[in-house]
């Protein structure tokens, strides 16, 4: 059993040239048959021994006859000579036997007899047992005269292990084969082992060849010593390595990098596991996760800070949106240019020039927040942010809403509004009301600053991504807009209310063209802003940028580029004309009511009809036309 167990390992450590073997295998050859390449290299061990002449001598002298008093040894004779005895018939016959077979003749398998290599071991522990079963008697039986008395003493002291185990402890003696038997504290008899090594010689077969002995120390001749080439796993190190000459004699070698050891039992042996990708080695057995926002380095000892991300302005994501916003900041001082040199002409006259110029304003600072909001975060630029994005927005539909409200203020008074100009109709009044508008704004502005001061915090979204942003939350953010939503809402009511007005009014239509575009730009930033997670915050920052661009671009595109066309390439329409006549239903009662003067309030010589081939496609109803202050 013990011989198949130890081929079964050999099968097993193929791959594993360091191999130590007990007495078990000693220098037998029956562990390494039909696997002797997996052996090679092997160290096993022999407990020194010599054969017993006497025992010999004794042992072959034996036979049926004069060894009666062994009750095996009728057994052993049929299983050696294969013969039966009394009629027993055994596995391999029924011969019976004869008495007269010989011990130092051949088996029936053909061996030899030679002399158990255990047997001086035996005789030295019968000894062993004697001496101190013969000084226990000694010491407790000495005064004992009378016969029965000494036996009844004997059966005694052998009867107590205890004291029988004391003194075999205690025994020292010359053994069999005439070296000291003793025992240690611990109880160990003195260990004498010879030590072999399995190894291949030059002809192919292999050997044990002696290579030391273990008497109280080992003793090795390492120039006796042979090791094969082999391929090894280690397993400790999970990687293969190539390995000659002397092997490491280790329990387990010591962990690689990232590897921390799980210890089982003897703190000298233990098994590497891998430590997690977030971890690192807090100390050589335990693996720690680093902390969020860190990950460990190559050979996992300590844990490095990932770097912080946020908007690059070389990137795709800022380029693109930087580039609209420059397009559209030049677009706009092309304007406020263009309506600085024609100040005085009609239809500039007739944009309402006080308006115009505060809604110009508001989209130059929607443009440039573009900037802002993809430059990296810091505490100016955060506060710059919260406060840019809603004024920007606030100003132009403040702009658009005073406008949108006037309009419908005149022309949807009916009768009433033929006979009496309506209130807060000057340009004074109308910019009042766009600063009370936008006043409103500021201060829930500067609210929020005051009750949560602008910071820059670094997010986690998760273990490897850092982020600096704003402090404030996008819901926060989002929030601020709110009075903005309102008021987008006011301008697209009033921009629907306003759309049959007569034709030469028509800037209400682009007006609410231009609020449709809106409503439609920005739902579909809410839709992008929240749909996306907060690890992708270049996409919300760039979706936030090209939605307010888009915003001023809208509103340059619908109210100001027509007006651009006019001025710039079409300035025989840029005129005045002193005897309009106005168009549609409204115009008409004006002219019944008032005659060529119209409603109070407009000066006939700045409305431009259809029939005179004028200004036809572009309102000349404004601030300038509804306040008689404002008329020259």
């Amino acid at each position: 059993m013990r011989v198949t167990m130890v081929r079964k390992v050999l099968l097993y450590l193929k791959t594993e040239p360091k191999k130590r073997a007990s007495d078990a295998w000693g220098s037998k050859a029956v562990p390494v048959q039909d696997h002797p390449e997996a052996a090679e290299g092997a160290i096993t061990i022999l407990p020194k021994r010599q054969e017993l002449k006497d025992f010999d001598n004794y042992f072959l002298s034996r036979n049926l006859t004069n060894n009666k008093r062994n009750p095996w040894w009728r057994e052993f004779w049929m299983q050696h000579f294969h013969c039966s005895l009394d009629n027993i018939t055994i596995e391999h016959g029924n011969v019976p036997c004869t008495g007269e077979e010989d011990l130092k003749g051949e088996s029936a398998d053909g061996s030899v007899y030679r002399q158990e290599g255990l047997v001086q071991f035996v005789v030295d522990s019968v000894l062993t047992m004697a001496y101190s079963v013969e000084n226990l008697q000694q010491q407790k039986c000495t005064d004992k005269e009378d016969s029965e008395a000494l036996l009844q003493c004997y059966q005694e002291v052998t009867s107590n292990g205890k004291d029988v185990l004391e003194n075999i402890r205690n025994v020292s003696f010359t053994g069999s084969t005439g070296e000291d038997v003793k025992f240690d504290d611990n109880g160990d008899g003195l260990g004498r082992y010879n030590v072999f090594q399995y190894q291949k010689h030059s002809d192919g077969s292999y050997h044990y060849i002696h290579i030391g002995d273990w008497v109280d120390k080992l003793s090795i001749n390492l120039t006796q010593t042979k090791w094969p080439k082999a391929e090894v796993t280690n397993r400790s190190l999970i990687e293969p390595r190539p390995e000659v000459g002397i092997p490491i004699s280790v329990c387990s070698e010591p962990c690689g990098p990232g590897f921390a050891k799980s210890v089982k039992g003897d703190s000298c042996c233990w098994i590497c596991i891998k430590c997690l990708d977030y971890e690192y080695l807090k100390d050589a057995n335990t693996c720690h996760a680093c902390p969020t926002g860190t990950l460990p380095n190559s050979n996992k000892t300590t844990c490095l800070s990932m770097p912080v991300q946020y908007m690059q302005w070389g990137t795709a994501w800022a380029i693109i949106p930087m580039v609209f916003s420059g397009a559209g900041i030049i677009s706009t001082f092309a304007v406020i240019v263009v309506f600085w040199k024609y100040n005085k002409t009609p239809i500039i006259k007739a944009s309402g020039r006080e308006l115009c110029y505060t809604l110009l304003m508001g989209v130059l600072m929607c443009y440039s927040m573009t900037f802002v909001m993809v430059s990296k975060p810091t505490v100016m630029t955060c506060c710059i942010k919260r406060i840019g994005i809603g004024l920007s927005l606030s100003i132009c539909y403040a702009s658009i809403f005073t406008k949108t409200n006037r309009i419908s203020r005149i022309f949807n008074r009916g009768l009433r509004g033929m006979t009496k100009r309506p209130s807060c109709t000057s340009p004074q009044s109308q910019l009042g009301i766009c600063s009370s508008l936008v006043s409103v704004q500021i201060i829930g502005v500067v609210a929020w600053i005051l009750f949560h001061w602008p910071q820059t915090i670094l997010i986690y979204p998760d273990r490897i991504n850092v982020i600096l942003r704003c402090g404030a939350s996008d819901m926060a953010q989002v929030l601020s807009l709110t009075y903005n939503t309102v008021l987008i809402a006011l301008c697209t009511a009033y921009a629907f209310k306003t759309r049959k007005i007569p034709e030469n009014f028509n800037e209400a239509k682009w007006i609410a063209f231009s609020m449709y575009s809106t409503c439609i730009v920005w739902c579909a930033f809410v839709a992008i802003f929240f749909g996306t997670s907060s690890a992708d915050f270049r996409i919300r920052i760039t979706t936030l940028s090209m939605c307010t661009c888009i915003n001023a671009t809208v509103i340059l595109g619908c109210l100001f580029a027509p007006k651009m066309y006019i001025v710039c390439f079409q300035p025989q329409k840029n005129i005045r004309q002193n005897n309009s006549t106005m168009l549609g239903s409204s115009s008409m009662r004006a002219r019944s009511l008032f005659g060529k003067a119209g409603p109070p309030g407009i000066n006939p010589g700045d409305i431009t009809s259809p029939s005179t081939s004028t200004v036809t496609d572009i309102t000349l109803i404004s601030d300038d036309q509804l306040a008689s202050s404002d008329t020259e």
